[in-house]
């Protein structure tokens, strides 16, 4: 099955994405200086949804997000008010049926956009705009 679809970079950010999706746009735009790997899903939701579904859930399940990388970054259950919680979430981004409690299920992912950082799974728009500012923080 992973065959059939292509992989997260090992280099760089990559984002799955779809068109029409407002914050797949917004994703693209945050790091478009950082020249991510952009994979349009769009035929792959056609082809075959629950085989990319499950590829997306394969590549996900029991791997650290970006953000939980460091012992220095919080965890998705230690989220604080600056952080998106399941209520604050949109349609376009984990809904609350897709956390338990204020942590994601990585076998639950089925909205976009989908975004890793160096083939470390780092979440959709809410967490990529988290862990890009404080990556950048850091360079000089």
């Amino acid at each position: 099955m992973s065959e059939t679809y292509e992989k997260p970079s090992e280099h760089t950010y990559t984002i799955y994405s779809k068109s029409g999706c407002h914050y797949c746009n917004k994703a693209k735009k945050l790091i478009e200086k950082e020249n991510p790997h952009v994979i349009d899903c769009d035929e792959y939701l056609i082809e075959d949804k629950a085989g990319f579904l499950a590829f997306i859930n394969e590549m996900t399940a029991n791997k650290m997000t970006a953000n939980e990388m460091t012992a220095n970054e919080m965890t998705a259950n230690e989220m604080t008010a600056n952080e998106m919680t399941a209520n604050e979430m949109t349609a376009n981004e984990m809904t609350a049926n897709e956390m338990t409690g204020n942590k994601m299920t990585a076998n639950e992912i089925k909205t976009f956009p989908i975004i890793f950082y160096k083939n470390q799974f780092i979440g959709g728009y809410a967490e990529l705009a988290t862990f890009y500012e404080k990556q950048s923080a850091f360079d000089f």
